[in-house]
């Protein structure tokens, strides 16, 4: 379809310009009169016709195009570029994960991985190519000249393209590489077969990870999800996403697992736990301290809690507590208590860094500015406590064996148990 008609005063040419202005078209109208070259001229002139003079040529030529009265010929042609992609790179692609090749940990431990929203990398067009323009034939830039050129063909799994600068952006935490056709990725998830245990030095991971079978005798930093088919046996560990542990966590004292999400495992024994979400366990917690700022969950048939501390802010609901031979369990609902348990931590590492000052000026630094902020936060969380509406519920409820050795508290109000019980629940 074109459009634009213009014709000259003595009508003996039109000028059409098509929807797009890519193209415009002369045609010659039988009248009589002899062409005027100049009238031609003007009636461009006129329309302001400016580029795609020697494309119109080309393609005269090319078809064989004779002069002939109203039949539209081509005076003015512009072919739409289809430009290049320029990326500019926020990674180094030689020094992260490689698609399909085989890793070791020493390996992982080398390569770089990024936050989520990182700016992975910069796209731009050049326009300026080679058998196209970017100009219509009235000399603008041809209308919706981007919108040809698809950047979002870069973001591969876990990468978005930004609409504000067309800035390739991670949306998840990982390890980014670049596949086929310089498409961007996040590898946000690895596969380990085996044990991971015995390394001397701490192993970080910048994404999540399962592993199938036992970590053991290491210390393990994960910035995603952790999934452990088999233990966590004498080792420390530090999630930034949820913990799935198939089996049970065990002899974890020191720092023990921290997690800043939610904790789902089998049992816990002679570990210490601190789980920002919920902790949900089906078989038993024995000898450990268990932190759970929002719950504690454990199987209603099976799950007890043994010779054992445990706190949380929201409720506990689980089977049973205590044991016949009466050993001390501590179930208590307070204000942050995660919080709380990690200011302990730090303090202690602060003490200890302070035995040498000159050899560790810097993480003194550091352990300082993280307490500021942990009592930062305490402070914040009381505020959020006294203020709070007093519609929310705390509770602790045991649905069946309650023995006696048991103590309870539940915010200010303290309970001791000193005779056997078949259910038991306290609620402020």
């Amino acid at each position: 379809m074109m459009n634009s008609m213009l014709t000259s005063k003595s009508g003996s040419a039109s000028l059409q310009i098509s929807d797009d202005k890519m193209t415009a078209w002369l045609i010659l109208h039988k009248t009589g009169r002899l062409i005027d070259e100049a009238e031609i001229l003007g009636l461009m002139d006129e329309a302001g016709i400016r580029f795609g003079f020697e494309e119109a040529l080309q393609e005269l030529v090319y078809n064989g195009f004779e002069k002939e009265y109203e039949i539209p010929i081509p005076i003015a042609v512009c072919k739409p570029s289809g430009g290049q992609y320029n990326l500019t790179l926020h990674f180094e692609p030689e020094n992260t994960y490689r698609p399909g090749q085989a890793w070791t940990w020493e390996e992982l431990a080398q390569w770089k991985y990024v936050p989520a929203d990182y700016v992975l990398a910069e796209t731009s067009v050049n326009l300026f190519t080679e058998g196209g323009s970017i100009y219509n034939v009235l000399g603008e830039l041809a209308d919706k000249q981007l919108d040809r050129i698809d950047l979002n063909r870069f973001a591969g799994n876990g990468v978005t393209l930004s609409p504000e600068d067309n800035s390739l952006i991670a949306q998840t935490a990982g390890y980014p590489y670049r596949g086929a056709n310089d498409v961007i990725h996040i590898m946000d998830r690895f596969i380990y077969e085996g044990n991971l245990e015995y390394h001397d030095t701490s192993v970080s991971l910048g994404c999540s990870i399962a592993i199938k079978g036992s970590v053991r005798h290491t210390c393990l930093r994960v910035l995603g999800n952790l999934e452990v088919e088999g233990d966590i046996q004498n080792a420390e560990v530090y999630v930034d996403g949820n913990l799935a542990v198939g089996g049970n966590i065990i002899s974890c004292r020191e720092s023990g697992v921290v997690c800043n999400q939610d904790v789902t495992v089998k049992g816990i024994r002679n570990s210490v736990v601190l789980c920002k979400g919920i902790l949900n366990f089906s078989t038993e917690i024995a000898n450990s301290r268990i932190v759970a700022e929002q719950a504690v969950t454990g199987d209603s048939d099976h799950g007890i809690i043994k010779a054992s501390q445990a706190q949380t802010s929201g409720w506990m609901d689980i089977a049973s507590a205590g044991d016949p031979e009466n050993q001390s369990v501590e179930l208590e609902i307070t204000i942050s208590p995660f919080i709380k348990e990690l200011l302990t931590q730090k303090t202690i590492l602060l003490v200890k860094l302070k035995e040498n000052p000159a050899e560790h000026a810097f993480q003194i630094t550091e352990a300082g500015k993280e307490l500021e902020k942990l009592e930062q936060q305490l402070s914040d969380d009381l505020n959020s406590f006294l203020t709070a509406p007093g519609s929310a519920r705390h509770y602790i409820k045991l649905q069946r064996d309650v023995y006696p050795g048991v103590y309870i508290r539940v915010l200010k109000q303290s309970y001791k148990i000193r005779s056997y019980q078949e259910y038991a629940e306290f609620t402020e």
